[in-house]
């Protein structure tokens, strides 16, 4: 929040992205996330959460959930790539997501490397089943 508030929009931004080069570093407050994606252009937030998937250890389902807002379906399925290389948690609702905006065959191959990641072999059980059913159903 004192960020936001004391420096520009730009300088914010270059703050964040330095700041997720720390891994030291998490935003995990709700109303600072929700500033953040209130403060900044699509564009800012694009290259906010590629620093955020390439530094940070944990992203928020909010934040996942922007990209498919604001990126295109390349930008979004190079990020999700990312995301999953980097062993970040994609919550239930971002999993969900990956079902009903990529085709079949492309959800089904994240969908199928998430779960081979740390926190997708070993959380997700009865989600697991749900993302397998609409995955299966899907067109």
């Amino acid at each position: 929040n004192q960020i936001l508030r004391t420096f520009s929009r730009q300088g914010a931004k270059e703050i964040l992205i330095a700041m997720s080069k720390g891994h030291e570093c998490e935003i995990e407050d709700e109303e600072v996330e929700r500033k953040i994606l209130r403060v900044f252009s699509d564009e800012d937030l694009k290259d906010i959460f590629r620093a955020f998937i390439d530094g940070l250890p944990w992203m928020s389902e909010d934040y996942f959930l922007k990209i498919f807002e604001i990126c295109s379906k390349e930008e979004a399925k190079e990020l999700i790539e990312k995301a999953i290389g980097n062993d970040l948690d994609l919550w239930f609702p971002t999993l969900k997501k990956i079902v009903e905006y990529f085709p079949k065959d492309e959800a089904k191959k994240l969908i199928d490397a998430f779960w081979e990641t740390s926190p997708g072999s070993n959380c997700y059980t009865s989600e697991r089943r749900e993302i397998e059913r609409l995955l299966s159903r899907k067109q």
